[in-house]
């Protein structure tokens, strides 16, 4: 059985996401069906100089006390408009179906229920709908499609994802 504690906090704890943030970007770029590529410019510091921009943030991290490792994470943010969303969960693959990101979530949307946020929101990339199933345990329902036209259908000509010194992780 799993040794699996949670700790709870908001921008302090961002710095130390970061790892398993880019196995996620890393997940999503090779799961996206249209757009790897804009996966692949994605950075952990822009990413996060989004989500300080909202007016509350908060970090749960799950740790492996046994091996003494952080196996995953949720972030979650309240805008000023009181508009909850959850902006990054992530799991590491050996550790998925132990209820893990259940409790990451639960957490998550009871800080948001203190906070009285009425209305959560949450993105899911093409090519990961696999994971709707786990979100409608937590009554999310699909609100939006949003379509983008590739002005570039050929992403070898982009250059700025070789760029990136996280893609050397």
């Amino acid at each position: 059985m799993l040794n699996i504690s949670y700790i709870e906090g908001g921008r302090e704890l961002l710095e130390e996401v970061r790892p398993l943030w880019i196995k996620k970007r890393k997940y999503h770029k090779e799961k996206s069906t249209y757009f790897p590529h804009k996966f692949a410019q994605m950075t952990f510091d822009g990413r996060t100089e989004e989500m300080l921009e909202k007016s509350e943030i908060r970090v749960v991290i799950a740790k492996d006390r046994e091996k003494d490792k952080y196996v995953g994470f949720c972030i979650s943010t309240i805008d000023e408009k009181r508009l909850g969303m959850i902006e990054s969960i992530f799991i590491e693959e050996e550790y998925r179906r132990n209820r893990i990101a259940e409790n990451l979530m639960n957490l998550s949307l009871k800080w948001m229920d203190e906070k009285g946020v009425k209305n959560k929101r949450l993105n899911v990339a093409i090519g990961n709908e696999e994971v709707l199933n786990f979100y409608k345990r937590f009554n999310f329902k699909p609100f939006l499609i949003i379509l983008e036209q590739k002005n570039d259908d050929n992403p070898a000509n982009d250059n700025s994802a070789n760029d990136n010194p996280e893609n050397n992780l």
